[in-house]
């Protein structure tokens, strides 16, 4: 009982000795003379660092919208220029097309245009060697007609007839050689005007003379012999 007594007497002891700082405390908290305590709770430090990272969220944010906004823009730009390239290509297979066809046409027209020039040149040697074959004969019918005169006034008539014969022929066929250098030499010319056409491009003006008429000077040169 005396042990039972000592610990129940030992435990009012510590609990009075913690009651005591408690109301002291509490007393010198407590408004003196009616005063108004103006004490503040110091601020919770978990407040600002929660809005330092909302700031920050904020800002990466808005740096994430403008980068979204400056990427659309990119894409936008890129959709544009490859419109344009696809529509020059277009272009530039049309243009290679056309190119391509006038080449050809203008490869056809020169060689038709070096045909027509290969029957010119056969031509105007037939005209020549013509008015050669010409030329022989007046000389050959006015030497005979001389030789004539001397002999007989009879022998005359016929040379003449024989010369006026032959004469008459060559021009005719003169003539029809003329005719014809003529019409090769007109298609010739208008097959040129599209090779001028296709020249200009490298400043070279390209031109067709036709070949002067023999026949002219056949004409001249027989009414001379005669």
């Amino acid at each position: 009982e005396q042990l039972q007594w000592a610990l129940n007497a030992s435990q009012d002891k510590s609990g009075q000795k913690a009651t005591i700082p408690a109301a002291k405390a509490k007393s010198l908290a407590s408004p003196k003379n009616g005063e108004v305590s103006k004490f503040e709770p110091p601020p919770r430090l978990g407040d600002k660092a929660t809005d330092a990272q909302i700031a920050r969220l904020k800002e990466v944010e808005g740096r994430a919208a403008r980068a979204d906004q400056l990427l659309q823009s990119a894409i936008d730009r890129e959709a544009v220029s490859a419109t344009e390239r696809m529509s020059l290509r277009e272009q530039l297979d049309e243009n290679e097309g056309l190119i391509q066809g006038l080449a050809q046409q203008l490869d056809m027209v020169q060689a038709e245009l070096q045909e027509r020039l290969r029957q010119c040149e056969a031509l105007e040697r037939t005209l020549a060697s013509a008015l050669v074959e010409a030329a022989a004969a007046v000389a050959a019918g006015a030497a005979k007609s001389c030789k004539v005169d001397v002999v007989q006034e009879a022998g005359e008539g016929k040379a003449c007839s024989t010369s006026a014969g032959i004469v008459p022929e060559l021009l005719a066929r003169i003539a029809e050689l003329e005719a014809t250098l003529e019409g090769v030499t007109c298609g010739a010319k208008d097959q040129s005007q599209a090779k001028t056409f296709a020249s200009q491009k490298n400043g070279e003006v390209s031109t067709f003379e036709p070949p002067p008429r023999l026949g002219d000077k056949a004409a001249s040169l027989i009414a001379a012999s005669s």
